[in-house]
């Protein structure tokens, strides 16, 4: 019996190397390298924002959360709306959002109006997020998607060293205060700008197109990517009908994988919790708590966010070894323990100063293991519904986000941590529950299994 060609398609692209996987992968993840950019550089600028339109503590917490306000309906419309228009076509519109609103926010004159320009610009981040996981693994085999456990951390790690250099250089040529917290907005911009142009040379995905019955397209963009079109794929199109989004959700959410999406969510809040309620902060918190300057604090950001890129790097080493279960859960519980310990140099129960290495060992043990929630949904979902699970997944995230980093600009370090560990341990708790060690599923047997509650 012949295979079902949209398996074919699936088998050959997961067993056989993508040779152009570096480009696509770097223009795919163009949205998580902005959305770290918006979240790293402007913890940088909070500052001189600050200081140059002295905005009320629950107007500060608004301007600085409203883009995850915005990213949230982004990821849940924007995933939904991948699976149905497709990858590439996303990334276009999702981008043209994005450039628009970065240079906005440069001009902004008020906080009134860099919140709603901020809000508009998470919604095409939020969408361009969700899609940019879904055409990553829908382009890599089996052995190249190990690589990728650690994505989102290389992301953070280099684009916040990146923002700190370039907030140090403007603030060596001494940059004024009106100006250096546009600074990050323009380049934002400008590099999007950039990615759109060459967003434009990528394939859709062949896996999309399969789902939708363009062969012909399947073809060509099999073609492009690695040379050569296996047998058993049909030369002319077969039009298949556009994706029910409400069944796509329902499967999104069905018991055979819920414990999954489970444990993934309870990644997503520790990162999401860690993220806006501690690290947006960190900055602000060196100079607020008396630790050092501004400039001071710059430079301690680079040893701090560099720590992140450690984690980074041993995280696909870690879950090897152990699994993805026990891999992001024990980072998880040192999370924890780093966290209440950061409450106790606050409270000058231990020095001051050991601050800095703490919030360095918090982000060496969130990269380590809790960041790579977003592999663990990706390799337990088919291409079917992965859209619509990764607006799902990053949805959760932006909520938890936009409650923490909101809490964390209206009240204190102290209460804004004690509740930052509590919610950690509550999720690393949950975690032990529902793990699951999905790097060792097999991605052809996931594509079957999806393709048959498809078409049940």
């Amino acid at each position: 019996m012949q295979e079902d060609p949209r398996i074919a398609v699936a088998r050959f692209v997961f067993e056989r190397e993508n040779r152009g996987i570096s480009i696509f992968v770097f223009l795919a993840a163009a949205g998580i390298f902005l959305d770290v950019w918006d979240l790293t550089a402007f913890s940088f600028v909070i500052s001189p924002f600050v200081s140059v339109f002295a905005p009320t503590s629950m107007m500060k917490a608004l301007a600085v959360t409203s883009a995850n306000i915005g990213a949230v309906a982004g990821a849940i419309l924007g995933g939904a709306l991948t699976d149905r228009l497709g990858r590439r076509s996303m990334f276009i519109y999702s981008m043209l959002i994005f450039v628009a609103t970065a240079f906005l926010q440069a001009l902004s004159t008020s906080v009134v109006e860099f919140t709603v320009f901020r809000a508009i610009m998470g919604f095409g981040l939020g969408a361009d997020v969700a899609t940019g996981f879904s055409y990553i693994y829908e382009f890599a085999s089996s052995g190249q998607r190990r690589n990728f456990y650690s994505l989102w951390g290389y992301a953070f790690s280099v684009t916040a060293i990146v923002a700190v250099l370039t907030t140090l250089a403007a603030l060596t040529f001494h940059t004024g205060y009106n100006l250096i917290w546009r600074i990050p907005f323009i380049l934002g911009g400008v590099f999007a700008a950039v990615i759109i142009i060459l967003r434009f040379a990528l394939p859709e995905s062949p896996i999309w197109l399969a789902y939708r019955g363009r062969y012909s397209r399947v073809r060509a963009a099999l073609e492009s990517a690695y040379g050569s079109v296996p047998d058993g794929i049909p030369e002319h199109d077969m039009p298949a009908a556009g994706p029910d989004i409400v069944k796509k959700f329902r499967e999104v959410f069905a018991r055979g994988r819920n414990r999954v999406l489970g444990f993934a969510i309870s990644m997503n809040v520790i990162v999401g919790v860690v993220s806006w309620g501690f690290v947006f902060y960190i900055t602000y918190s060196l100079t607020s708590l008396g630790i050092t300057s501004y400039a001071g604090a710059l430079v301690f950001d680079l040893f701090i966010f560099g720590s992140a890129f450690a984690g980074s790097y041993l995280s696909p080493y870690l879950a090897g070894r152990i699994g993805s279960k026990w891999g992001s859960v024990i980072p998880s519980a040192g999370i924890v323990a780093a966290l209440f310990l950061s409450l106790l140099a606050v409270q000058g129960i231990i020095p001051l100063i050991s601050f800095v290495p703490i919030a360095a060992a918090i982000l060496f043990l969130e990269y380590l293991g809790p960041m790579s929630y977003n592999a663990i949904v990706n390799h337990a979902y088919p291409s079917s519904v992965r859209g619509s699970v990764n607006g799902v997944n990053y949805m959760v995230n932006k909520v938890v986000e936009a409650a923490t980093g909101f809490m964390g600009g209206t009240y204190a370090f102290f209460v804004v941590t004690a509740v930052n560990a509590s919610f950690v341990l509550l999720c690393t708790v949950a975690a032990i529950v529902l793990g699951s060690n999905v790097i060792l599923l097999n991605p052809v047997t996931v594509e079957k299994d999806g393709l048959a509650a498809e078409t049940a």
